[in-house]
């Protein structure tokens, strides 16, 4: 039997080990046999009930090209499989949140918030709703795009209207729950057909579960599934939006409020939803930095290690020179080293400390390969340091509910003395990691906040501090026997230029150099969330430019159509007067009645414009026409056109006949015809 492990895709791509799931199906590591490139790989058995992974494919393809949608690489079939190639990403929301001990600060949440709110008004503008809005299915880029946002699992996504013609899809209840209860719409528990609204909806309750760390109707007990989505369901309905969102801002009061009263096919104003957030984000004095919690926690946990280390290691000098009677003179640097035995319990404890496990990395770059140091976690003895620029093979990863998570770890290495990195001024390029981790983290390319400076380490503070870099093993004998011309042939231009600037941080000669470096690296950071900013602004200012275009062609067909009638219907009012001055038409003409008459006639007070709407009923199917379109089919009648029909009298016979289509009163089309004809058999009556 053929197993994954031995499938190659498109004959390009080779499958590794499982990393995740998604709604319809097991995803898989894989790598680009040409180039080495990492991708991860859906499968989907070709046995499955219900084959899912190819309307998926489409929906990525129709998607395609959107700011933090995945590119599907290649879509296929091998052996019993469905396969889809597809974009390698980072950790989901949900394992950043766990990452955090599950609580988001509100500048966290803000800067999410205007991420999503554009992922998905971008999902709608392509005419589909993803349905099932949830942490999971957002993840954080790898690499450059580290601080992106992405959406995944289009499984459950549906078209909610025609690309072309806009038309909607008809409103429809006793629909069963789609996507995820916890985060699912009210309407949604109700059974109604799912809309925009809907996602809007449920991205509110993934933001007050960020906010909160729990939703009030998490955790119920029932029965059976369907009791417990009940259950939830009269949770949702029975707590206000007052005490769900209480204790944070009212913006997120006003989201959810909000959300909750568009109707069935209503456009959500995404500029709105986005612009209270930035309001609220500006009064907090929040700045655009991108520095994420997790970013703040990982050098945290980077910041704690190195003190840890630090202060284990001067413990333990500070033991050896009291150990050693009459000594008048330091330790000479070239001492033989220490065996790999002759490592502290103490600091075995500090090298075997688990707090940078589960360490997620959004930092990674494509294809596996990274910039990294060796793991800061293994001490030798012997005081040679591995090297800070060396390539080291990476699997990194998370999630085993969110697909394309790197859901990779570091691979055991051969048992030997442990090493110790080399340690220099504490910048975002700096990785401290356990090697027996499961995974890393690598915070997105800012500067790190003041407060961590501190705690950064120098190599000052370990033997031999100016070991070559590229050694990994060997004692200070090897070296002694290396002049400074060998070990500067052996250096790179820039690992030579990397070593200057680590032995000049390290014994604080220049502080200058130093400055002048952050300076620069502060100015190029800048400037990179600069020209992000710019990039999102326009992206928003297209996207807010292009529904504006697509309203204002609505409305000029709108009124070009009731131009057109009442051009029509003027020509012949004045060629009727021209042939009958001292006389009176027998029959009222539609100049007479206008539009607005007409609309004020059929449609309650209270109720919105009408609209040339044309839905279908359920039962008999057959149209149903909202005000609009029943003015334009009078106004298109032949009848109507030879001057027999009366409008006023058509709508009054109208009246009473109306029924819901759930946007509002509508007439049947045959309802409509019978009244244009039994209104011009009138006319014809009262002529003879």
């Amino acid at each position: 039997m053929v197993t994954t492990q031995d499938l190659r895709v498109g004959n390009k791509y080779r499958i590794g080990r499982k990393i995740g799931s998604g709604s319809f199906g097991d995803i898989y590591l894989g790598t680009n046999i040409i180039s080495g490139e990492e991708i991860a790989i859906k499968l989907e058995s070709v046995k499955a009930k219900h084959p899912q992974l190819e309307y998926e494919a489409r929906v990525y393809k129709s998607l395609a090209g959107g700011v933090g949608i995945p590119f599907v690489r290649w879509f296929g079939t091998e052996c019993d499989y469905n396969a889809m190639v597809i974009d390698l990403l980072g950790p989901s929301l949900e394992d950043l949140f766990n990452f955090c001990n599950r609580k988001f600060s509100l500048k966290t949440v803000l800067l999410l918030a205007d991420q999503l709110i554009s992922r998905i008004e971008y999902i709608h503008a392509k005419s589909f709703i993803h349905r099932d809005i949830k942490p999971d299915n957002f993840l954080m880029g790898i690499g450059k795009r580290g601080n992106q946002v992405n959406v995944i699992d289009f499984g459950l996504a549906k078209k909610y209207r025609d690309p072309k013609t806009h038309f909607h899809i008809p409103y429809r209840e006793n629909k069963n729950l789609t996507g995820t209860a916890r985060y699912a719409s009210i309407n949604t528990h109700l059974g109604v057909e799912q809309s925009r609204r809907d996602d809007m909806e449920s991205l509110g309750y993934v933001m007050l579960y960020f906010c909160r760390g729990t939703l009030p109707w998490q955790g119920l007990k029932a029965a059976t599934k369907k009791q417990k989505y009940d259950r939830i369901m009269e949770k949702k309905m029975t707590t206000p939006t007052e005490v769900l969102c209480r204790g944070f801002p009212n913006e997120f009061s006003i989201y959810l409020n909000y959300t909750r009263s568009l109707r069935f096919d209503d456009k959500p104003d995404y500029s709105y939803l986005r612009k209270i957030f930035r309001d609220l984000f500006v009064r907090e004095s929040y700045q655009y930095d991108y520095v994420f919690d997790w970013t703040v926690y990982k050098y945290q946990k980077n910041a704690a290690m190195i003190a840890d280390a630090t202060n284990n290691k001067k413990d333990k000098e500070a033991d050896g020179r009291q150990n050693v009677a009459g000594a008048q003179a330091p330790i000479a640097t070239t001492a033989t080293a220490a065996k790999p035995g002759a490592i502290s319990s103490q600091r075995r404890k500090v090298l075997d400390h688990n707090t940078l496990n589960n360490t997620p990395d959004t930092n990674r770059a494509m294809g596996g390969s990274d910039r990294m140091l060796r793991s800061a976690s293994k001490v030798a003895a012997s005081g040679a340091y591995g090297p800070a620029g060396s390539r080291t093979k990476r699997d990194d990863g998370y999630g085993a509910q969110c697909f394309l998570h790197a859901n990779n770890f570091h691979q055991p290495r051969s048992p030997g003395p442990p090493v110790i990195t080399n340690y220099h001024s504490f910048d975002s390029s700096l990785r401290i990691q356990n090697p027996a981790a499961p995974s890393s983290f690598v915070p997105p390319p800012h500067s790190p906040p003041e407060s961590f400076s501190k705690h950064s380490v120098s190599s000052n503070d370990f033997p031999n501090s100016h070991a070559e870099p590229g050694s990994v093993e060997g004692g200070d004998d090897q070296l002694q026997h290396r002049s400074s011309s060998e070990e500067k042939d052996n250096l790179t231009p820039a690992q030579s230029k990397r070593k200057a600037q680590n032995r000049a941080a390290a014994a604080n000669i220049s502080p200058i150099g130093a400055s002048s470096q952050r300076a620069f690296r502060e100015r190029k950071e800048r400037h990179v969330r600069e020209l992000e900013e710019k990039v999102s602004t326009l992206e928003q200012e297209s996207t807010t430019l292009a529904a504006d275009n697509e309203r204002l062609k609505r409305e000029l067909a709108k009124y070009a159509t009731e131009n057109e009638v009442l051009r029509a219907t003027t020509g012949q009012f004045a060629s009727s007067q021209g042939r009958h001055l001292d006389s009176e038409p027998t029959v009222t003409g539609p100049m007479k009645y206008t539009p607005t008459d007409f609309y004020t006639n059929l449609v309650p007070k209270g109720e919105p414009a009408p609209t040339h709407r044309v839905t279908i009923c359920e039962k008999t199917g057959e149209k149903l026409l909202d005000a609009g379109a029943t003015w334009d089919l009078i106004q298109g009648h032949e009848l109507y056109k030879q001057g027999l029909v009366d409008i006023g009298d058509v709508s009054n016979r109208l009246k009473g006949m109306a029924q819901c289509n759930g946007q509002g009163p509508a007439f049947r089309e045959g309802q409509v015809l019978r009244a244009i004809e039994a209104s011009a058999a009138a006319g014809r009556d009262e002529l003879i």
